[in-house]
């Protein structure tokens, strides 16, 4: 599914995703940032999707910078990619993986082990 409208906020450090008129999402950049899912961030080239997400997300931040929107650009019409303050643009978000991440964000919202 493809969203309807997103909505980066710089002063709230979040990215807001609206899948439907009455559906939507809000990720933080800390959050988008550690599950970047460019080969650097996951490790390896040979890493699945599944696999970073079982893994949990983590990364180390090497500067503030890191976890500050630079620019958010479409890819096709399957994606996201997103610039970092601190150089970092290898991060191709699909709309695939932006729904698992959102999913991830409500099981933790309510509560519920991911």
């Amino acid at each position: 599914m493809k969203p309807i409208n997103l909505k980066a906020s710089r002063s709230k450090a979040t990215l807001t995703i609206e899948w439907l008129p009455d559906s939507s999402c809000e990720l933080t950049f800390s959050e988008l940032r550690a599950a970047c899912p460019c080969a650097d961030c996951r490790g390896t080239h040979g890493a699945t999707r599944d696999e970073a997400l079982t893994n949990g997300l983590e990364l180390s931040l090497r500067s503030d910078q890191a976890t500050q929107l630079d620019s958010i650009k479409t890819v096709g019409n399957y994606a996201i990619q997103i610039s970092w303050k601190d150089g970092h643009t290898h991060g191709i978000y699909s709309w695939d993986y932006l729904q698992e991440l959102c999913e991830e964000r409500k099981h933790r919202d309510d509560g519920n082990p991911t």
